[in-house]
């Protein structure tokens, strides 16, 4: 018969080998069906056709560009990728017969007011973000927050304090802030009661992370 050594062991190390994995493939999963900063209409892969100019010392940029696959207001549009804001903007140099996926939001004179814009008679997007690998920026910024969400979740001990007088104020991140604060209160407990076991103080950490990811999820709604 198997003893109850043998048989602890193998069951401590599923456990831990099945909460590493959560912990490691639960981030990618969120960020696939996580919202960005708002409803994207125009989602597509795009060829760049030409740079048609540029603006406040090359921080605004336009190029024509023609829709390979995805949703777009015409097949052969301009799209104004703005360096400071539009997310991996200034991680790639855009050059003519270069296909790359972008997401955007239809311009108007009205909406995008000022003489910093320039409009060339297409129907034109202002991009949000670029996609230069196989991820978003916004999908890679998700996934920073969620596996660093274990350790800046103590700053929540403090920031249920001050949180509900700043201006970025939420109640969907002010709950996520109590919901992590009562983790790392009970991550606490459990360690002193457990007198800091090996095996037990590894299972309570990786739960405990499992936990915060999840805490976090809300978070990822205001970040834009």
């Amino acid at each position: 018969m198997e003893g109850k050594g043998v048989k602890a062991s193998r069951n401590f190390k599923m456990i831990s080998v099945m909460l590493l994995v959560v912990f490691l493939v639960f981030p990618l999963l969120v960020v696939q069906v996580a919202p960005t900063d708002n409803p994207q209409p125009y989602i597509f892969k795009a060829e760049i056709v030409q740079k048609l100019d540029e603006t406040m010392q090359g921080k605004l940029r336009y190029f024509l560009v023609e829709k390979l696959e995805g949703s777009s207001p015409t097949a052969e549009f301009v799209v104004t990728i703005d360096r400071p804001y539009t997310r991996g903007g200034y991680l790639i140099e855009l050059e003519k017969n270069q296909q790359i996926w972008m997401q955007g939001n239809l311009m108007t004179r009205d909406k995008f007011y000022g003489e910093q814009y320039l409009f060339f008679g297409y129907h034109q997007l202002y991009i949000s973000q670029i996609k230069s690998g196989v991820l978003w920026p916004d999908q890679v910024t998700e996934m920073k927050i969620l596996y660093l969400s274990p350790f800046t979740a103590f700053t929540s001990l403090a920031g249920i304090f001050w949180y509900p007088f700043s201006e970025e104020y939420s109640l969907s991140n002010y709950l996520a802030m109590i919901a992590q604060a009562m983790l790392i209160i009970i991550l606490v407990i459990l360690s002193i009661k457990t007198r800091a076991r090996k095996r037990s103080l590894i299972l309570i950490i990786l739960t405990y992370s499992v936990f915060a990811m999840v805490a976090t999820i809300p978070m990822l709604y205001n970040l834009y």
